[in-house]
C-alpha cells in the first residue's frame, strides 16, 4: 500500500499521525468492496437477481455510493494505520483513534475512487525516558548485610508446603 505519513508530536505522549493513501490504492479499495459485494460471495440480494450473482453497477444502484466509498474508507483506514505505524517505527498503546469527531464524515465528503485521500489518527506512545545530568561512575554501596536468617527461611518453606496442599 502506498502511504505518505508525517508524524507529529504532541504533549502527553501521543502522536497524531497524518496518513495520505495514494489514488491506486482508494480505487482497489472501492473496487474491491463493490467486488466483493456484488460476486462470488452472495452478500448482496438485489431484486432481480440471484444472491451475489448482480453486475457492479446494479449493487452500486442498489446500495448507493455512500454505503460503498464509506465501506471502503473502513477498509482504507484499518489497512493504512497499522502500516503506517510500522512504516515510522513507532509502538502504540493501543488502538488508534481518529484525530476529531467528524473526520470520518469529512473523509467520506472527499473519497472519490481514483482520487487520493488524506485522514489524521492520534496514538498513544510510550513515554521516553530521558536521564540528565552525569549517571556515569556512581557507585552505590549497601550498608547493611542482608542475609535470610534460618526461622525465616523455615517459616518460608512451611507457607509454601501449606498453599500446596488440596482440600479433601
Amino acid at each position: 500500500m502506498a502511504l505518505d505519513v508525517a508524524v507529529e508530536d504532541l504533549p502527553g505522549s501521543q502522536k497524531k499521525l497524518s496518513i495520505t493513501v495514494s489514488a491506486d490504492e482508494c480505487t482497489k479499495a472501492y473496487e474491491n468492496v463493490l467486488g466483493r459485494l456484488s460476486k462470488n460471495s452472495g452478500q448482496a440480494e438485489v431484486p432481480g437477481f440471484r444472491k451475489g450473482k448482480a453486475p457492479p453497477a446494479m449493487v452500486l444502484n442498489h446500495f448507493g455510493k455512500d454505503s460503498i466509498s464509506a465501506e471502503a474508507c473502513e477498509q482504507i483506514i484499518g489497512a493504512a494505520v497499522p502500516l503506517a505505524l510500522q512504516q515510522k517505527e513507532i509502538r502504540a498503546i493501543g488502538q488508534a483513534q481518529m484525530a476529531d469527531e467528524d473526520a470520518v464524515s469529512k473523509m467520506l465528503e472527499k473519497f472519490k475512487p481514483g482520487e487520493g485521500v488524506s485522514f489524521e489518527v492520534l496514538v498513544d506512545v510510550w513515554p521516553e525516558a530521558k536521564l540528565s545530568g552525569d549517571y556515569t561512575g556512581i557507585t552505590v554501596s549497601c550498608f547493611l548485610h542482608l542475609s535470610p536468617r534460618k526461622a525465616a527461611l523455615n517459616l518460608a518453606i512451611v507457607v509454601v508446603k501449606s498453599a500446596d496442599r488440596t482440600l479433601r
